[in-house]
């Protein structure tokens, strides 16, 4: 489980607790409903995860590397080659 940030952790510990509970309403196919619902949840929480670290990248990972590749005298024409 994610311990660096607690309500990850928590976050985790629903979706698994969410998928055993699924699992348990159709013994049948316990395994496989287990697997389904918590891949599906894991798969939305991850999607929205991404969606906010998208700015982040965008706005304070990129204008950094670009000034360190500056600093370097490989400004941003030179990386992509125009």
């Amino acid at each position: 489980a994610i311990t660096f940030v607690p309500q990850l952790a928590e976050l985790t510990h629903w979706v698994e607790h969410t998928a055993e509970v699924a699992g348990h309403a159709v013994p049948s196919a316990a395994g496989f409903v287990e697997w389904l619902v918590g891949a599906a949840l894991s798969g939305v929480f991850g999607l929205a995860l991404g969606l906010l670290v998208i700015p982040v990248a965008k706005y304070l990972i990129n204008p950094l590397i670009d000034a360190v590749m500056g600093m370097f005298g490989r400004g941003k024409a030179e990386q992509t080659g125009h």
